[in-house]
């Protein structure tokens, strides 16, 4: 019998699995990710795995799945998965191995810090002379996404989003 690749995946006793990640956004949530991998956690990551939800229905997309052996229900790290990680994104919360919570994070409506970053060099947040004006985004669209300033109404669309994270590299 052949097994499939998510059947290779060791089952965890406790912690989150992050599934359903389009094969294009895996490597921003592995970014995002990044910081909560420290010593002593245990990360199982598969990528290039079938998915017919990630697919049209009949013929199968590719997909990441993220199988982390703690805990992490921090809202700044799922804001920054619900930015990157595409609408098809699930969370599963996993106890004594069994899932006893699973969703999508939802978009933040609004943004105060933490990935995303004006590019408007005559903003506000942006200038020497109001040092500690923080940034704030508010969602604009959601498909296309795009947020925009609160300050200065300079939008900041998927693509600009995705460049901040590979720049900041977490």
């Amino acid at each position: 019998m052949n097994e499939k690749p998510w059947e290779k995946m060791p089952k965890i006793e406790g912690g989150v699995v992050i599934d359903h990640v389009p094969i294009n956004r895996g490597p921003l949530v592995y970014l995002v990710l990044l910081p909560w991998l420290k010593e002593g956690v245990t990360a199982n990551i598969r990528t290039n795995i079938p998915s017919k939800k990630i697919g049209n229905g009949e013929n199968y997309g590719k997909k990441w799945v993220f199988k982390i052996e703690k805990l992490i229900d921090d809202e700044k790290f799922i804001e920054n998965l619900a930015l990157v990680g595409g609408k098809e994104l699930t969370l599963n919360y996993i106890e004594n191995y069994e899932v006893v919570k699973k969703y999508h994070p939802e978009l933040p409506k609004v943004v105060k810090e933490g990935i995303l970053r004006c590019n408007n060099p005559y903003c506000v947040t942006t200038q020497d002379h109001h040092a500690g004006q923080r940034s704030e985004f508010i969602l604009e669209n959601e498909d296309p996404l795009i947020y925009k300033c609160k300050f200065c109404g300079e939008e900041i669309d998927q693509e600009k989003i995705d460049e901040l994270v590979l720049e900041k590299g977490f």
